[in-house]
């Protein structure tokens, strides 16, 4: 049975996310450890890596959930304009038949709906 595409693209970031935690943290010990004894600051620095590392675990995983859904909004209002233009390029074309533009304006009726729709399911996403 094949992966959902989402599915596999959280599977995918959450590994790229630990794999960015686990160097980040290690590179602070390795630096931490590598600093003189006298330092006060050295222990906490090897102590507070684990934190770190999860902490930039977090940070990835979230940055990429916003860049992913924000080039997914820019897409999808790219898509509507250029619809939208095509279809009211047609509708004030002369040659285009009279038949032909009550179907145009039907199809730019429905994208509005659409792009509304889609408008409304942003902000229901964004209240719960």
């Amino acid at each position: 049975m094949p992966i959902p595409k989402r599915a596999a693209q959280l599977r995918t970031s959450k590994v790229g996310a630990g794999a960015l935690g686990a160097g980040g943290g290690t590179l602070l010990v390795v630096l931490a450890n590598s600093l003189p004894e006298n330092l006060w600051w050295k222990r906490w620095a090897v102590l507070i890596a684990p934190s770190f590392a999860v902490g930039l675990s977090a940070l990835a995983v979230w940055s990429r959930q916003v860049i992913e859904e924000y080039f997914s909004n820019w897409k999808k209002e790219l898509l509507f304009s250029r619809a939208k233009g095509t279809i009211e390029n047609l509708l004030n074309n002369p040659l285009t038949s009279a038949a032909h533009k009550n179907e145009l304006r039907e199809q730019l009726e429905q994208l509005e709906l659409y792009r509304t729709k889609s408008d409304v399911e942003l902000v229901v996403k964004e209240i719960k």
